[in-house]
């Protein structure tokens, strides 16, 4: 029982920086591609939206359907942890990488 229950913490856990990195590779694209505030509005509520659900999918998976609090506690620690090791360094080198090539006039 406790083996089932510390894989479902470790799953939440992956599943935060999942959803992490895929939000941080929305705000690259964001920079990418300039879009109208309705769009941006419109992209955050379906992206949580589709994280909500993938959320959902593990913890109907990893425990039948039960949420307890320490898995919600490991699922924004993944949030947090590539969010401070990765996420803004990333998303910073990456857009400015993408700033240099369009200055540079390669798009």
């Amino acid at each position: 029982m406790i083996s089932g229950q510390l894989v479902y913490v470790t799953a939440a856990f992956i599943s935060g920086i999942a959803i992490m990195f895929a939000y941080d590779i929305l705000i690259i694209l964001r920079e990418a591609i300039k879009l109208p505030a309705a769009f941006i509005v419109l992209e955050d509520i379906l992206f949580w939206s589709a994280s909500a659900c993938a959320e959902f999918y593990v913890i109907y998976r990893f425990n039948e359907g039960m949420i307890r609090f320490y898995a919600v506690m490991a699922l924004f620690l993944g949030m947090i942890v590539l969010q401070r090791v990765i996420g803004r360094y990333m998303v910073k080198k990456v857009t400015f990488f993408i700033k240099l090539l369009k200055n540079v006039g390669i798009q």
